[in-house]
């Protein structure tokens, strides 16, 4: 299923999590963590809800949805993510 709203957010997979920071100062990582994991949430809890990963403070992959983050299942990132200025 197809989001009805892409992400707001500006990112590039590889990015740190200090560069996703600064860039989308709106979406808040989240407090708790695994070992090196974590995330930040973006529209917690509705239908266009972002989930962007974190593996040792650098991003590794972005879902549309707490579901599609269980199967593994990574949003286009054709349609989504920022081009390199």
């Amino acid at each position: 299923c197809a989001p009805t709203k892409p992400s707001t957010a500006s990112f590039l997979i590889g990015m740190t999590n200090e560069e996703f920071k600064e860039k989308n100062p709106h979406i808040k990582l989240m407090p708790f963590s695994m070992g090196n994991r974590r995330v930040a949430i973006e529209n917690e809890g509705s239908l266009n809800e972002y989930i962007f990963a974190f593996d040792n403070d650098t991003l590794f992959a972005v879902y549309h949805n707490v579901w599609n983050m269980t199967r593994e299942k990574e949003i286009d990132y054709d349609k989504y993510a920022t081009p390199p200025e």
